[in-house]
């Protein structure tokens, strides 16, 4: 029969064994965001919950097609934007990455995990109206008031919503209104008199659509 001191020893190596076997079981899928335009180095997550970060056993890769965006200091993810491009939500193809994460320890089979990353959208494009709708126009001196005798429409390259709004700092501002903001629907405001005014000039702003939200207790 052993001695106590021997069983002793013996639980506890067993014990270090099993704590620091197969680190890689501890972690899980990873979703976060990350605006677009966003500089190189840019922190984006934290791996800390695979393996131990003093001595380093566990080995972390990430890989995928969307890879090269990202990269590893440590036990954290970074963006990478060093070579030149811009993290752009119009130009990807879609604004959700997805990369794979490797785990890997000696003497354990190597698990993946997936680091599910979304862009945010920012307002970093300016609406453009449509070049038929920024030409001259012919109105008839016959037009009713309140009838629609244009309309205006810009896109937004940033899919934002766009509100029409009539500049008022022009001379003949006062001959027309919009009915809904965001329809580019212009209406004439008072009745027309050829043989006292032949051209009307008005300008159109587009901007975005700014939504408020009322928080209530």
């Amino acid at each position: 029969m052993r001695p106590p001191s021997e069983l002793l020893v013996l639980a506890l190596s067993l014990s270090v064994q099993v704590t620091s076997g197969d680190q890689c079981l501890g972690g899980s899928n990873i979703f976060t965001e990350i605006s677009e335009n966003s500089p190189n180095g840019t922190f984006v997550a934290n791996l800390t919950a695979f393996g131990d970060s003093v001595t380093n056993t566990v080995k972390l890769c990430l890989s995928g097609t969307d890879a090269d965006w990202f990269y590893l200091d440590g036990k954290n993810v970074w963006l990478n934007v060093s070579s030149g491009k811009t993290l752009d939500r119009e130009v990807l193809d879609s604004s959700v990455l997805f990369v794979t994460l490797s785990c890997s320890e000696e003497g354990f089979p190597t698990i993946q995990y997936r680091i599910i990353v979304q862009v945010l959208n920012e307002n970093d494009n300016k609406p453009k109206f449509l070049e038929e709708t920024v030409m001259p126009q012919n109105i008839s001196e016959l037009a009713e008031v309140d009838s629609v005798v244009f309309t205006a429409k810009a896109l937004d390259l940033d899919g934002d919503t766009l509100m029409y709004i009539i500049d008022r700092t022009t001379a003949d501002y006062k001959y027309f209104h919009t009915d809904l903001p965001s329809s580019g629907r212009v209406l004439l405001s008072r009745p027309l008199d050829y043989e006292s005014k032949q051209e009307l000039e008005v300008v159109i702003h587009a901007v975005v659509r700014r939504i408020s939200r009322i928080l209530k207790s």
